[in-house]
């Protein structure tokens, strides 16, 4: 009922009198529909009637003794009614719509689903020789034969799926997992070192152990050799085999200035707007930070959604001033910052399958800066498997 009200129009009144009941009463009476009653003391009292209704009030007021005014006008009549006069403006408004309806049938904005941002230009370079890109109308796109153009140009991709959203085409595709490789046990191989470590254990399934559990060996050094040698008779080559785990030890150091940075804010702010629409930055106020020292906050708000036209975002970056002082710091959460961070970098280095055995700290102070040494040891698989040169 309200969307149908909105639609005829309605207005809001204000009804003035002692006998406000027998008002309600009378309009119940003459079968006028009244809505939206509120009173709001013993002689005032609010409420909302259609238009077509309102003249029919005349004979209830002289009745009720009651005086009605009009606050508020409401609805889709009183809107045409306002603008009727102003045809320059009707006529902006259906450019407007008719504009926004015949932009609305271009493709704005394409995205890919499955694709690494590396292959990005790849899929887009393949879809404009297909006749697919940003720009083109929407209705002479061909959903099915995007989808087998791409399985059909690559390789990898066994399914693609290609919806066309608004303004917006998403077309998401699946790659097939690569076939594992073929183990070759013939061709005559030995197992080396990948690294220095000293060996822990060694499990040889074929070929001839050329070194020790404890012993050192560098990157590189041959660990099973995949010869055997006979005096009486030629050498026989096989393809060794086998797992050796050998002690690796790994440092990082990390350093961490001794002072803290402690920043107030002053109050004072600057605030730099761009505005973004499709592919266009466009800078609203002045590029240049005012402030020697401060803090940055960004915020975007979306004017136009991706995907109901072209996009368009406001940007605002936030400067905010603030005294900055030097001031020692903590030395233990120092400490507990730089093991974190030391921690962090040489674990980069570790295989992931390695087994940590020990994990050492060692700290020193240099120039004003906190120095941070990690020692880890672990346990790895040091053989690789390689093909022997033979006569």
């Amino acid at each position: 009922m309200r969307i149908w009200h909105s639609l005829r129009g309605y207005v809001m009144i204000k009804i003035e009198g002692v006998h406000l009941e027998r008002f309600l009463n009378l309009c119940m009476l003459e079968k006028i529909g009244i809505w939206g009653v509120s009173r709001k003391s013993r002689t005032v009292m609010f409420a909302k009637i259609g238009v077509k209704d309102f003249p029919r009030l005349r004979k209830v007021v002289r009745r009720g003794s009651c005086r009605v005014s009009i606050t508020r006008r409401q609805g889709a009549l009183f809107w045409f009614t306002r603008f009727r006069f102003r045809k320059f403006l009707l006529a902006g408004a259906v450019m407007a719509v008719a504009l926004v309806y015949l932009l609305s049938s271009y493709v704005w904005s394409i995205e890919l689903i499955g694709v690494s941002v590396n292959e990005q230009a790849v899929y887009m370079q393949q879809l404009k020789e297909q006749g697919v890109y940003i720009g083109m109308f929407s209705d002479s796109i061909r959903l099915r034969d995007i989808e087998d153009s791409l399985i059909v140009n690559n390789e990898d991709v066994v399914w693609a799926c290609a919806q066309l959203s608004g303004v917006k085409l998403s077309i998401e595709v699946v790659k097939g997992e690569e076939a594992p490789e073929l183990t070759d046990t013939q061709t005559p191989k030995h197992v080396i070192a990948t690294k220095d470590a000293v060996i822990d254990s060694m499990t040889v399934l074929e070929g001839k152990r050329t070194a020790e559990d404890g012993q050192t060996v560098t990157q590189g050094q041959e660990l099973i050799s995949g010869v055997f040698e006979y005096e009486d008779k030629p050498a026989r080559y096989v393809h060794a085999q086998g797992e050796v785990l050998g002690r690796v030890w790994y440092s990082k150091k990390v350093s961490l200035p001794a002072n803290t940075i402690n920043a107030t804010d002053t109050g004072r702010m600057h605030t730099v707007r761009y505005l973004y629409i499709g592919g266009w930055e466009i800078p609203l106020d002045s590029e240049t930070e005012p402030f020697e020292n401060s803090r940055k906050e960004t915020v975007t708000y979306d004017l136009i959604s991706d995907g109901l036209f072209v996009k368009a975002q406001l940007k605002a970056i936030h400067y905010y001033e603030q005294n900055v002082e030097s001031v020692p710091a903590d030395m233990e959460e120092l400490k507990i910052a730089a093991k974190t961070n030391a921690w962090e970098a040489v674990k980069q280095q570790l295989p992931t399958d390695a087994l940590i055995k020990n994990r050492d700290y060692v700290f020193c102070i240099e120039s004003g800066r906190l120095i941070c040494e990690v020692r880890v040891e672990t346990l790895e698989k040091i053989g690789k498997i390689v093909k022997l040169n033979t006569p």
